[in-house]
């Protein structure tokens, strides 16, 4: 009988321990549902099961009418939830949606069980720079939101710094002798934080007052504490021997320098040898875990961007780090490091630090892993990390597809990956890379399609299917999302430089290269636009997409700038000027609308720490705004570290409040001043701004006299309505026949690319397919007469439409004008209306050297009521030139070609011998190629005791790569000049001349250089070569090629980034003819044309012009 009851009493001893391994509803997970999303657990049921396996999980199901998320650690219960709001619920929460109110709606629940285990034990969030770009104007009520949004996105091991200062106060002044004036002289203000907590710089945005350590110390134990309650074990700042520079002589402690640091004072670093180093260390960790408790993690970076010591102690020194860490923190302490572009002696660790006890961020992993150069940092444990934003800086990008690929591929590679995290320098920008990156440590292998899951994401951001939403998505996957360079993001907004007619970045490190076509993120603009959906994320993600597209025709719009300031009183420099600083007035209205993307909310913020605690003054809240928030992101350091150590701008900001008061007014002023810079430079204006003080552009030092500049964090205006009326106001989009629509940036001068179908009908008004209500300052023109020009009868009409006359050509050339100097050329197929059956032949001038067809039929005539597309293919060594009709009048010059006259014709298809083969185009760099200028403005050739003629020019970039010019007409062995002028551009680049000279399609002569390919500062604005024609009669190239100063020579045929300019070369004895025009007695069969195929009624002037199809040359003798 005892013994059964004993047996009863160890079965329900077992039973209850058994019973308190699963815990349903927990107190901290029913807590952070009420605080996000105001439910509990009548809404949703949540159950922790730490017997749950070995690996975490989570299950997503339902019971009782309710979801249930069951899973077997508290930070998978989390994440699990997140799968299912995301997953399930469509309800995203983001940083421009922290809470929601889900208390009124019916949770849909799930029709079977969705389990996931985690593939890495080790989710690790932020890097030191996040506390100071986005964290360190945050008050509790910030912090609190944030905290939720770790726990829900699975996030288990976060770095935690707040209350760093408070540990070296206490540790200075208590052990070391300290008083609190000389602590803060080696503790960084609140803005400056990270780099103290790197052993970069001492002191700076301090001195720090006693209210600002008591309310650290607050807001550390409550950060802890709920970090804490969610599962989510924080990464404490353990102790890198780093200490004052001042520390041997306060002490007599043996200390190292490390250099400076972008002209700031660094710390010191104690003899790693020495017994004080273990004393020191003893005592940095008591104070640490008195403020902050233990951890399992320690974050330590030694010798951080270029720390070095004479000693050369580096292995000592990071032995001596791990020693101290395991003797104070435990034997099962971890060590977290950066990796981040480490010297030599930095990568010591891996061996000084024994296996296992190292968890090393591959801090870059998605911009310049280095787990190839380190063997996955083996013996020790790597994660990977995501560095989606530098500095703070505002902009749009990011490598999506890349890191769904690479987290699977370097974790199968290496099986010492083991976690996986987001180490940006700041946050809230583009949300969607994080919310990818933390769900795939719950994935067992990439998203099989990339594009299907964005647009399930696009589902849950905004609660809803759109297909406008998802297609936006879409083209920024494949865009601005799909950077695949090193590129240190995102890339840089013109209008936030100080001003240059050639920016190329804003910050020292960063830059303004757009990688990807900025007719996608335009288009994704006008998508998201579309979609016009009630959502905080809609809001928030049109004005990233919109400022994006916006800021991408601001690099444009500079280099029109630039290429029209030879004349500053010029329309176009005028108009693009005024466009370029009204732009900047626009974005930042449009960023006003939303409290994230204002001035006022960063400052707002800061002030708002003082005014939590007692006793503080205006004087506080002025430190906190002036001295750090925007100190931080305009100059960062005084004028040293701003000018000399490259750290102005570094954290730009296009906030609104930033554009009109501080980057508008620095534009505004070059322009106004002859577009030059301040006698004493930029960083006064940009000191007196963050400072509240007086601005003088005529003073070299900074002004005392104050001028209060305050920022209201209040949205004002609808984001959408803005929106819609700024995008047409600076981006055209024009819609063609087959509803393909092209974004054309206002101000500049386009030619519609070949492939932009548009068509009229003569005898009707053909109206401007472009997406704008308001046709007021736009013209319409057309080349009715097909003379070359606009200038005829009727061939201008005000407004976006105009009348097709009868007789209008087939190919019509279009120019659309508007007063604030838009431009664009194109074509357009000018149709009859047809009523009856027409017949088309085709017919080849000469079936040696290309056939004709129509398409649809294998014969070569029809008759029908339909446009008729014929089509003509050469021979090899031939290419098309033109179709004629029986007269040789000049029908069209495309191929293949739409016929649809309502008249009978015979059309005959012409070539010529071209055996030239075009290299290939790619476009990549065409913002480049923009930006610097890299194209010639003109060419001229000069033959002997003759005049120098120009045979090409242009004044605006042109959309292709591959250019013929005029022909040259010589005589054999005659000696030619060429000249180029690229208009002080073309720099980065080097050009080779290459001759045929015997008119088989092979350059076989390099008849000149210029530049040179191993010199990046290579440049070739102007030049000229000569060399002798080949001396035989016959039709053959030249083709000047410019390539890339970063591009091997690669011949003359090969695929090109750069232009290639082609020039006929016509070699014949006779160069002067009879003008045959004015003796001809039939007009139809000797019609004459000039090069570019319009007839000339007269050619007397001197010139080339073809007859039967040859060409001819009139001197100026005749």
């Amino acid at each position: 009988m005892k013994k059964a009851l004993l047996l009863l009493l160890s079965l329900i001893f077992a039973i209850n321990i058994s019973l308190a391994k699963v815990t349903t509803n927990p107190d901290a997970v029913v807590a952070l549902l009420q605080r996000v999303a105001n439910i509990n657990s009548n809404h949703l049921t949540t159950i922790l099961d730490t017997e749950a396996g070995d690996k975490e999980t989570f299950t997503i199901s339902s019971a009782n009418n309710k979801p249930v998320v069951k899973a077997s650690t508290l930070s998978a219960l989390t994440a699990g939830i997140n799968w299912y709001l995301n997953h399930y619920a469509h309800v995203n929460i983001s940083w421009s949606n922290l809470t929601t109110d889900l208390s009124t709606t019916t949770l849909p629940l799930p029709t079977s069980t969705e389990s996931h285990t985690a593939n890495v034990d080790h989710r690790y969030y932020l890097n030191y720079c996040t506390f100071s770009y986005s964290m360190s104007t945050w008050t509790w009520d910030r912090w609190e939101k944030e905290i939720d949004w770790m726990a829900l996105h699975g996030i288990n091991m976060p770095l935690q710094i707040i209350g760093l200062d408070v540990v070296w106060r206490d540790m200075l002044t208590k052990y070391y002798g300290y008083t609190t004036d000389e602590a803060n002289e080696f503790i960084a203000g609140p803005c400056f934080q990270a780099w103290f907590g790197m052993n970069n710089l001492e002191g700076w945005g301090g001195p720090n007052p006693q209210w600002w350590y008591d309310r650290q110390e607050t807001l550390a134990k409550n950060i802890l504490k709920r970090e804490r309650e969610l599962g989510i074990e924080p990464v404490l700042p353990g102790f890198s021997g780093m200490v004052p520079h001042n520390f041997t002589e306060k002490t007599g402690v043996k200390t190292e320098s490390q250099g400076d640091w972008q002209g700031f004072q660094r710390p010191y670093i104690i003899d790693p040898t020495s017994s004080d180093f273990n004393v020191v260390a003893r005592n940095y960790y008591e104070c640490l875990h008195n403020l902050m408790g233990r951890s399992r993690f320690y974050s330590m970076d030694p010798f951080h961007e270029g720390g070095r010591i004479s000693s050369g102690k580096y292995a000592e020194g990071y032995t001596a780090i791990y020693n101290a860490m395991n003797s104070y923190c435990g034997t099962n302490s971890l060590w977290v490091i950066q990796q981040w572009y480490w010297a030599s002696h930095q990568a010591t660790s891996l061996s000084a630090v024994p296996a296992g006890r190292l968890l090393v961020l591959d801090l870059y992993s998605d911009g310049d892993p280095y787990f190839d150069k380190y063997n996955g940092y083996a013996p020790q444990t790597a994660l990977y990390c995501t560095i989606t934003n530098f500095g703070g800086r505002s902009g749009f990008m990011g490598r999506l597809d890349k890191q769904m690929r690479e987290f699977f591929a370097y974790k199968k590679k290496y099986p010492t990956i083991n976690g996986i995290g987001a180490t940006p320098e700041a946050i809230e920008q583009v949300p969607v890379l994080y919310d990818n990156l933390y769900e795939l440590p719950w994935m067992s292998q990439a998203p099989a399609d990339a594009k299907e899951w964005l647009r399930d994401y696009t589902a849950a951001r905004y609660g809803q299917e759109n297909a406008d939403a998802q297609s936006a998505w879409e083209k920024l996957r494949t865009s601005a999302l799909n950077c695949t360079s090193t590129l240190q993001g995102p890339q840089e907004a013109v209008y936030c430089s100080r001003p240059s007619l050639t920016v190329n970045s804003v910050s020292t490190w960063g830059g303004t290269d757009i990688f990807y076509n900025p007719q996608d993120v335009v288009s994704a603009a006008y998508s998201l636009l579309k979609a016009n959906i009630s959502s905080p994320n809609y809001d928030y993600d049109l004005i990233e997409v919109t400022r994006q597209a916006l800021s991408d025709y601001a690099k444009s719009l500079l280099a029109g700038i630039k290429e029209a300031s030879a004349d500053t009183t010029s329309t176009d420099f005028k108009s693009r000027r005024d466009k370029f600083l009204n732009l900047i007035l626009d974005i930042d209205r449009l960023l006003g609308t939303n409290e994230n993307f204002r001035l006022g909310h960063w400052t707002q913020m800061a002030r708002d720490i003082a005014n939590e605690a007692q006793g503080t003054t205006t004087a506080d809240c002025d430190w906190l705004d002036l001295n750090n928030a925007r100190t931080l992101i305009s100059t960062w350091g005084d004028y040293s570290g701003s000018e000399y150590g490259g750290l102005r701008d570094y954290s730009y900001r296009a906030w609104q409040g930033m554009l009109s008061d501080f980057y508008y007014p620095r534009w505004q002023y070059w322009f106004a001043h002859n577009m030059q810079a301040p006698a004493g430079g930029w960083f006064f204006h940009d000191w007196e701004w963050a400072h509240n003080l007086v601005i003088d552009y005529t003073k070299a030092e900074k002004t005392v006299q104050s001028q209060p500049r305050f920022y209201s964090p209040q949205p004002q205006g609808n984001t959408v309505e803005l929106a819609q009326a700024i995008m047409p106001t600076y981006i055209l989009p024009l819609t063609s026949a087959n509803n393909q629509t092209t974004y054309y940036y206002r101000s500049l001068h386009h030619s519609l690319p070949a492939n932009m179908s548009i068509t009229a009908y003569r005898g009707e008004t053909f109206q401007m397919p472009v997406g704008i209500q308001n046709a007021e300052g736009f013209e319409l023109q057309g080349d009715f007469n097909n003379d070359g020009n606009f200038n005829g009868d009727n061939e201008a009409a005000q407004g976006l439409s105009i009348s097709i006359p009868d007789y209008a050509p087939d190919s019509l050339k279009m120019r659309l004008l508007h007063s604030d100097g838009t431009q664009i050329d194109f074509n357009i197929n000018v149709y009859d209306k047809i009523t009856s059956p027409r017949t088309i032949s085709v017919y080849s001038a000469d079936p040696k050297e290309g056939t004709v067809s129509i398409t649809g039929t294998s014969s070569t005539s029809i008759t029908n009521m339909d446009p008729i597309t014929v089509v003509a293919e050469p021979t090899t060594g031939y290419r098309f030139v033109r179709w004629t009709d029986e007269f040789q009048s000049l029908i069209s010059p495309q191929n293949p070609f739409i016929y649809s006259s309502a008249r009978d014709i015979n059309l005959w298809a012409y070539f010529e011998w071209h055996p030239w083969q075009t290299p290939e185009q790619d476009l990549k760099d065409m913002s480049t190629i923009k930006d610097y200028a890299q194209y010639v403005n003109k060419i001229k050739v000069k033959m002997e005791n003759d005049e120098a003629t120009e045979i090409y020019s242009t004044t605006t970039c042109p959309s292709e790569l591959c250019i013929q010019t005029q022909p040259i007409v010589c005589s054999p062995g005659q000696r030619i000049t060429i000249s180029w002028n690229g208009n002080e551009g073309l720099s980065y680049c080097y050009l080779t001349a290459y001759l045929d000279s015997n008119a088989d399609g092979t350059f076989d002569r390099t008849i000149g250089k210029h530049g040179n390919n191993s010199s990046q500062s290579s440049a070739v604005p102007n030049g000229n070569l000569s060399f002798n024609a080949p001396y035989v009669e016959c039709n053959t190239m030249v083709r000047f090629r410019f390539d890339s100063a970063w591009r091997l020579p690669e011949g003359p045929n090969y695929s090109t980034t750069r232009f290639v300019y082609d020039i006929p070369l016509i070699i014949e004895t006779a160069t002067a003819i009879k003008n045959q025009a004015s003796t001809s007695t039939n007009t139809q069969s000797t019609r004459i044309y000039n090069l570019q195929g319009q007839l000339v009624a007269d050619p007397t002037k001197p010139g080339l012009y073809i007859k039967n199809h040859q060409v001819y040359r009139v001197s100026k003798n005749q």
